[in-house]
Parts: C-alpha cells; sequence; structure tokens
C-alpha cells in the first residue's frame, strides 16, 4: 500500500507512474496538458510517469485534481497496481472491470 513515508520502492513508483500514464490516457491528455492543469512541472510530471521520482503527497493529490479523479480512488488504482505482478506495469490489466480498465490501446472486451 501506498503511505507516506521516507522513500518510496522502486515497485511502488512503478505502480505509481502506471497509474498517471492510465488516467492520462483515458482522458485522451498529454503529459504537458495534465502538468499545466495539475499544475506540476512536466519534467516533474514526466519523471513520475517514467517511475523515476518519488512525488510527495500534496503533488499526487494536485495530479489527481488535474485528471479529476477523487483522490481515493487515484490511491486505489496505485495500489491494485502494487498487487499486479509485474508491478502495474503501463497498459497492464489490473481490474475486472472491463469498461474502465483496458490494456492501452485496446478496445473494451465484448
Amino acid at each position: 500500500m501506498v503511505q507516506p513515508r521516507k522513500h518510496l520502492s522502486a515497485a511502488d513508483k512503478r505502480a505509481l507512474g502506471a497509474a498517471v500514464v492510465y488516467y492520462r490516457e483515458r482522458a485522451d491528455s498529454t503529459t504537458a496538458e495534465l502538468a499545466r492543469r495539475a499544475g506540476v512541472a512536466p519534467p516533474t510530471l514526466h519523471a513520475i510517469e517514467k517511475g523515476e521520482a518519488e512525488p510527495r503527497w500534496v503533488t499526487m493529490r494536485q495530479i489527481a485534481t488535474g485528471l479529476s479523479i477523487p483522490f481515493p480512488e487515484f490511491v486505489a488504482e496505485v495500489e491494485r497496481r502494487e498487487a499486479s505482478p509485474d508491478g502495474g506495469g503501463v497498459g497492464t490489466v489490473v481490474s475486472s472491470d472491463p469498461w474502465t480498465h483496458t490494456a492501452r490501446g485496446q478496445k473494451p472486451y465484448t
């Protein structure tokens, strides 16, 4: 579970980045657009998406707000991705709900 602590594990950072990319792509938004809406510097957002940054909780809240996602839902998605075998890599289907959690570039299951 993602919790405030001194350092995030590599898996936490990958899961967080994958969740941001998932929601950003679902919103059909670019990194620059999301950075502007969230009030986060584009290089910072890019590093978060790549799993290379340890954002503060306030930054995570800003990103969720920029995505128009309730923060608890955003954190739950990160936690689902942490629990997946590959660390929640970008494009990984992590939910049984085929209409909201599809792999990048694929149509929902029919």
